[in-house]
């Protein structure tokens, strides 16, 4: 079965239009990784260095948010993964 990564449509230039992947990991991290082995254009968009997310993304597995280190967060086959776009303003 595995995880669905859910690509919001901001990711979507770096998929091709792509709005989701089925990939297979056993936390954030990893399934993100293997999110990028498919499309690599995500990388610099969800990362700053290879394990450390971009400042503007929050993690929600299964619909929640996912605080504190969420690449390690712990993940099973059937959840999904959304990264989101933090927009601020003022």
């Amino acid at each position: 079965m595995g995880v669905r990564v859910l690509i919001p449509e901001t990711f979507q230039t770096a998929t091709g239009g792509v709005e989701e992947v089925m990939v297979e990991g056993e936390t954030v991290g990893q399934c993100l990784n293997k999110a990028v082995e498919k499309y690599p254009r995500l990388q610099k968009l969800w990362f700053v260095e290879k394990d450390t997310l971009a400042h503007y993304l929050l993690i929600f597995v299964n619909g929640e948010n996912i605080h504190g280190d969420s690449l390690k967060h712990v993940v099973k086959d059937g959840d999904e993964i959304y990264p989101m776009l933090i927009i601020g303003g003022g």
